[in-house]
């Protein structure tokens, strides 16, 4: 306190006392100042107040910054979790039977106690134990810190939380902001204009305008420079190494645009890329692709484990079952499966007709298993032995009660 009180003097003045005065004083003023009544309700427990006219944020850091450290007491309420550090504790091996009582692993380390791994020795909130304030005691360690916390403040006749000292001028901005950007997102989706909205709904009918002007090869001056940048994409780079932020900003759009034209070239590139062989053209004075054959399958193969025998190689070998002969056989669309139709198109997707005929087979063994299972149910019932009283009575008999039952030894 002798600490706090040098460190705010000029600045405030601390005022502890008891709360039944304090609340006697207040209630003495609330005549003249009728706000101080607000103050009434914070008037509990062990609490003082300080006075100011400084900045209450620069009043506030010096009372948390001015904190004393002070043991671990046994029967104290623990304000936080304590843990003990790994490592040499300076005590002699005599002390062992100590750490291993707190169940704290340890071992001798050049004739010195070492504890193996930090330990987490008092919760928060729960009272600290004798074993536990000796133990701390005797490592020299004192975890708690004891001072003044700001819990209320009251400015002007106002009462508030002290965080929101911690609020700048950036975060009042920033919330606005995103007040806005929030209108302005409800508007569009709504169509309703607002003065957050209209800016936003200009930009987006003049990419309209530009997206129409360049597709139809309409000259306007406002997309002259769009122009240039499609035509020679060199042009953007310069441009974007060189020009200020600004400037920078207002190109985003346009890289945006020629990201997503590259994005969908790229989509049908890729798309193209996976189009069975047998949809790709080969040979022939317009076929820009030749196909590589691949090796055919030999009847005297021999077979290989289940998924290693993928035809992309000449020594092609035949196996009975796995994941490679399933590719042998319907990588083609002519390949025929056990239905007698192909399982793929010549587009490359799944043949609608193969797939219903391996529903209509999951349905029939379906309604098979059903079928079987009614009729052992139905067979197990005429034998007794499908509800378990039944069973129990085939297999032990009627048993009486009482006396009876438990002579009959069953």
């Amino acid at each position: 306190m002798q600490q706090i009180r040098m460190a705010i003097r000029g600045k405030g003045d601390v005022l502890m006392g008891k709360n039944t005065m304090m609340r006697k004083a207040i209630r003495g003023q609330i005549t003249k100042f009728p706000q101080l009544e607000k103050l009434l309700p914070h008037i509990v427990g062990n609490i003082g107040f300080v006075f100011t006219n400084e900045d209450l944020t620069e009043v506030r850091d010096i009372l948390l910054s001015n904190k004393k450290e002070a043991p671990a007491k046994a029967g104290a309420i623990a304000p936080l979790d304590v843990f003990v550090p790994a490592g040499s504790t300076g005590q002699g091996p005599e002390k062992t039977s100590f750490f291993q009582a707190l169940a704290i692993p340890t071992k001798i380390t050049k004739g010195m106690i070492e504890i193996l791994s930090d330990v987490h020795l008092v919760h928060k909130d729960e009272k600290v134990g004798a074993s536990e304030s000796a133990l701390l005691g005797m490592l020299n360690i004192r975890p708690f810190h004891y001072g003044l916390v700001c819990k209320t403040v009251y400015d002007n006749g106002s009462v508030f939380s002290p965080e929101i000292l911690d609020i700048k001028d950036d975060d009042i901005i920033a919330k606005f902001c995103e007040g806005i950007a929030n209108i302005a997102g409800v508007s569009l989706a709504i169509g309703y204009p607002t003065a957050a909205s209209v800016p936003h709904s200009i930009i987006n009918g003049f990419k309209n305008v530009a997206a129409v002007c360049l597709e139809a090869d309409i000259d306007i001056p406002q997309i002259s420079s769009i122009k240039e940048y499609l035509a020679d994409p060199s042009k953007f780079a310069a441009a974007a190494t060189t020009a200020a932020p600004a400037a920078v900003e207002d190109k985003k759009e346009v890289g945006r645009s020629m990201m997503r034209s590259l994005l969908l070239a790229t989509c049908l590139a890729a798309a193209s890329a996976f189009v069975p062989p047998s949809a790709v053209p080969v040979g022939g004075a317009q076929s820009a692709v030749t196909m590589q054959q691949r090796p055919k399958v030999t009847q005297k193969a021999k077979p290989l484990s289940p998924g290693s025998n993928y035809p992309s190689t000449k020594n092609i070998q035949k196996q009975a079952s796995g994941f490679g002969s399933f590719l042998q056989r319907f990588q083609k669309t002519e390949g025929k499966s056990k239905y007698g139709m192909p399982i793929f198109l010549p587009n490359g997707n799944i043949n609608p007709k193969y797939l219903a005929a391996e529903r209509a087979e999951m349905a029939a063994n379906q309604k098979l298993n059903m079928k079987a299972e009614a009729a052992k149910t139905k067979k197990m019932k005429a034998k007794g032995t499908f509800f378990l009283d039944d069973y129990i009575r085939k297999k032990v008999g009627n048993v009486g009660s009482n006396k009876e039952y438990y002579q009959s030894g069953r």
